[in-house]
């Protein structure tokens, strides 16, 4: 099944209206504790956990808002085939001359997170402002707001959580560094200067931050929400690769050895004399690990600590876009080879006429995916769940040679964004020229690609589309957006 699609804007909704939407649902039961976070009283919410598919539009009786996206300074709450604003950001500041910059939202469990940057100009307080919701009801939990002098430069915008309600803001504006940790109960805890989260808190609710103050070490330590105290990670520096449940993943090159470590305590496994790095870490819990051959890789999976073989081996007839291929090995920060979640490869490649995104298992029979793409600069490739994007990129002053279409093809030219489930024979083109933001959900069910004011939905599961058009025709589009999905939200960059 293949499915093309085109802006169409038709859902005219919720245009400019401030109102609360109404997402009724079944209000999620708390879960065990698994840890301590300033005394343990913040449990756990646990939400609906359907099949691959159900959060691009979950039912009015089992959840709420399907999608939750930032757009002119406002929250919206979307589900099914409407959508609805939430809340406004930055309210009681005049608006004239505020400028939104970085936007982040994520979902944990029952609870969505929204965060912006509101600036004026170089030398004045930029407001950072943090809304913490229940996804069941849009109800606002907590609102909180920070100020930090603006500094057009080096900006970041970081948010991570947990399904106890614990979120974590840090904020880096020029020189100015900070981390701020909150509950939706509206309890401030530890704030920091010079040090950025980069994961999730763990077990016992302690954050992973880096200290970027001291250059080039740049250590990772654990940040106590509760005293703000920060101690040594548990074994080598994780060099920001972290698990869905926030322990840290490093590489001891003296063991060789992989470090899976929380807060509280650390497991250790022993690897082969060749294995030389850490390259990429899945969140099916696998990771791909280099050797010192440069195209051959182990796979460690890291609950049963099994370490398998792969030797990446391009077919005859086939060759990697030159823009990769300039040295023998592979880049992990290139998005060009992929672990995928059965611990398996993704590897664009092309010959003459057309390049596709090949699969591999054992990294030396490789199978291709989706139509053929050409006429681009290079290609890159994603994977969540089984459901893997497939990105053509024309954008550089010359593309390499590129023959004509062979007929028949389907050939796909320029820049192109394709997303392809095996499972369930769903293959979708989406407009991507403009393309900003994407979100795919961790089981692969569903994809979201923001485009100018709209965002498109697409199940994987049955090829159900949904497009939301939100907020005033006036403004110019969706800041960020996540779904509200149990399974959680891969975020990918173009």
């Amino acid at each position: 099944m293949r499915l093309r699609f085109a802006l169409v804007p038709w859902l005219l909704l919720g245009c400019g209206a401030r109102t609360s939407i109404d997402l009724p649902g079944a209000e999620p039961a708390p879960a065990a504790d698994v840890g301590p976070v300033c005394g343990g009283d913040l449990p756990i919410e646990t939400a609906y956990l359907g099949p691959p598919g159900d959060a691009c539009g979950l039912a009015p009786t089992v959840e709420g808002a399907a999608l939750i996206a930032l757009a002119d300074f406002t929250v919206w709450g979307a589900r099914g085939d409407d959508a609805a604003s939430i809340t406004e950001l930055f309210e009681g500041e005049p608006r004239e001359g505020l400028g939104l910059g970085h936007g982040v939202v994520i979902t944990r469990g029952a609870f969505a997170a929204v965060a912006a940057v509101g600036y004026r100009g170089e030398g004045e307080d930029a407001h950072i402002e943090l809304v913490l919701l229940r996804r069941t009801t849009s109800e606002v939990l907590h609102r909180a707001r920070w100020t930090l002098p603006y500094q057009n430069f080096g900006n970041e915008l970081r948010v991570f959580g947990n399904e106890r309600g614990l979120f974590v803001v840090g904020v880096r504006l020029g020189d100015g560094i900070v981390t701020h940790v909150v509950d939706v109960t509206g309890r401030a805890f530890a704030s920091a200067e010079g040090v950025l989260p980069i994961g999730d808190p763990d077990v016992a609710g302690h954050v992973p931050v880096v200290d970027e103050t001291l250059s080039p070490e740049r250590p990772t330590r654990w940040l106590d929400p509760c005293t703000g105290t920060q101690t040594a990670v548990l074994g080598p520096s994780a060099a920001g690769l972290t698990t869905p449940d926030g322990a840290l993943v490093g590489f001891d090159p003296e063991g060789p050895a992989v470090v899976v470590a929380s807060s509280v305590a650390a497991r250790r496994f022993a690897l082969p004399p060749d294995v030389t790095g850490l390259f990429e870490l899945s969140r099916a819990g696998k990771a791909l690990l280099s050797t010192t051959a440069p195209t051959g890789f182990a796979v460690l999976d890291l609950s049963t600590g099994e370490l398998g073989r792969l030797a990446v081996v391009v077919p005859a007839g086939l060759v990697r876009y030159a823009s990769f291929a300039s040295f023998e090995g592979y880049d992990a920060g290139a998005k060009e080879l992929v672990l995928t979640s059965s611990g398996g490869l993704l590897l664009p490649l092309r010959d003459a006429d057309e390049g596709y995104a090949y699969a591999s298992q054992d990294g030396s029979v490789w199978a291709p995916l989706g139509a053929p793409v050409g006429a681009i600069y290079r290609a890159y490739v994603a994977e969540a769940g089984g459901t893997v994007l497939h990105f053509g990129n024309d954008f550089a002053t010359e593309l390499p040679p590129w023959g004509p279409p062979p007929p028949q093809s389907g050939r796909i030219d320029g820049m192109s964004l394709q997303a392809i489930r095996p499972e369930s024979g769903i293959q979708a083109e989406f407009p991507a020229s403009n393309t900003r933001y994407y979100a795919l959900t961790a089981d692969g069910g569903c994809l979201g690609v923001a485009v100018e004011g709209q965002v498109m939905t697409l199940s994987l599961a049955d090829g159900t589309l949904r497009n939301y058009v939100i907020g005033a025709a006036t403004w110019n589009g969706v800041d960020a957006f996540a779904f509200a999905a149990p399974a959680g939200t891969t975020l990918l960059a173009q």
